[in-house]
């Protein structure tokens, strides 16, 4: 029924209006109804004292994040009763509307509140209708709306953006802010026209709330408030955004694998944090600049870079500890590199792979655990033979530490990734 009557309307508005053979015909029927109407000021018998507003939404042409604005297409259609005005179609050739210019008679000081701008208005035309409604302004239009949004579960979020529509310079003793149930049922918004955006998701219902705004606590204007639900389609950010992220957390640990001798070490820990800074900034022009609601995924970005800088520490360490072969190193670390706790790392006891025995000194004199053990092999005292062992011995604790680090590394990265984008993914 609901459909029907937009349609009836919209063909009104296309001209389908009231056609006379004659002048006086027209005449007679038209000038007693502008008589009966005002110009400036609510006439005195509009039913119920009432005004009638009607909106509806044609499309979601763009949500502007950074800036805080939501653009709609919509429709307004606002109206009143008067009996005096109203005919019986059977009487004019079966026509039920009258198709007036602007102007023609009063229209009502309605204005939305948190439109920032408006950038078209169409169909701009009134309508008198035979039940006796006077249809004060019926426009197509595209509003900015000005919103607040959280995105707080980026790409995964909901918004909520409310508009008021209000009295501006009338106020309740004027006249009364309504809208009719048969329009509008359940007190929802109708979409029957909607087209569906490729980004956001139109939530329904979208409800209206009649409401009011207290003036020095005597005059009152009264408004009606329209909640618009929306819902982020997330596919697009999921690919393009959140798995690279998530994959160069994660790849990141290669760098612990990666062998000294390579030289790319460093280069490679620090290709990736420059990949995840990109990725921050990408997030930063995208969504608003708020300190409200800061996204969870920025979160994950920011901790993913203090733990690439993390790794790109270790690294260098790493380096410097394998190149630090002129030194002897001390016995207690021999003995931890030496036990089959190592094997766990995927190394070998460094006992098993030096060339000298790590249990025995520089001066070539066997330990109280070679004594033990029974006898080891010969070690090389020349310079050269000491050199190349401490070299060795220095290389296998900076393995040892890539392998501690990357087992340590990759848990944290594995645990930070699994509680953020499993809170991201979970929707408000």
């Amino acid at each position: 029924m609901r459909v029907q009557w937009v349609v009836t309307v919209a063909a009104a508005l296309l001209g389908t209006g009231v056609c006379f053979k004659t002048r006086e015909e027209e005449d007679q029927f038209v000038r007693p109804r502008l008589e009966l109407l005002t110009g400036s000021t609510p006439h005195d018998d509009m039913r119920n004292g009432s005004v009638y507003l009607y909106l509806d939404v044609y499309q979601l042409i763009n949500v502007d994040e950074p800036h805080g604005l939501l653009t709609l297409k919509m429709w307004f259609y606002m109206y009143y009763y008067l009996p005096a005005i109203a005919w019986e179609p059977a009487e004019v050739g079966g026509f039920t509307a009258l198709t007036l210019p602007m102007g023609s008679f009063w229209t009502p000081d309605l204005v939305p509140y948190d439109v920032v701008d408006v950038l078209y208005e169409g169909f701009q035309q009134q309508l008198l209708m035979y039940q006796g409604q006077a249809v004060a302004k019926s426009n197509s239009a595209l509003v900015k709306l000005q919103c607040s949004f959280d995105v707080y579960h980026f790409p995964f979020d909901s918004q909520r953006c409310a508009f008021t529509v209000g009295q501006w310079a009338s106020n309740n003793l004027s006249y009364n802010l309504d809208f009719e149930e048969m329009m509008n049922p359940g007190m929802e918004m109708c979409l029957d026209f909607y087209t569906e955006n490729d980004q956001w998701e139109l939530v329904r219902p979208l409800s209206i709330h009649k409401g009011s705004r207290e003036f020095k606590d005597f005059i009152s204007f009264q408004t009606l408030e329209y909640e618009i639900n929306l819902r982020r389609r997330p596919q697009f950010y999921l690919y393009v955004l959140m798995v690279p992220t998530i994959t160069l957390v994660l790849l990141s640990s290669l760098t612990f694998l990666l062998p000294v001798e390579s030289g790319e070490k460093v280069s490679l820990g620090v290709t990736i944090l420059l990949s995840q800074i990109v990725s921050l900034l990408v997030l930063s022009d995208i969504l608003p600049p708020s300190s409200k609601s800061f996204p969870l995924l920025g979160s994950y970005v920011l901790i993913s870079i203090i733990l690439i800088s993390f790794s790109i520490v270790i690294s260098v360490l790493v380096v410097n500890v394998h190149f630090c072969g002129k030194r002897e190193l001390a016995t207690i670390v021999k003995k931890m590199l030496s036990s089959k706790s190592v094997n766990l790392l995927g190394l070998e006891p460094l006992y098993e792979t030096a060339a000298v025995s790590p249990l025995v000194t520089d001066s070539g004199e066997k330990t109280e655990e070679e004594d033990k053990n029974g006898p080891k092999e010969k070690a090389d005292l020349s310079e050269e033979g000491i050199a190349e062992r401490r070299a060795h011995e220095w290389a296998t604790l900076a393995r040892f530490v890539d392998r501690a680090t990357l087992v340590v590394y990759f848990l944290a990265s594995l645990v930070v990734t699994i509680c953020l984008v499993g809170k991201i993914a979970v929707r408000d």
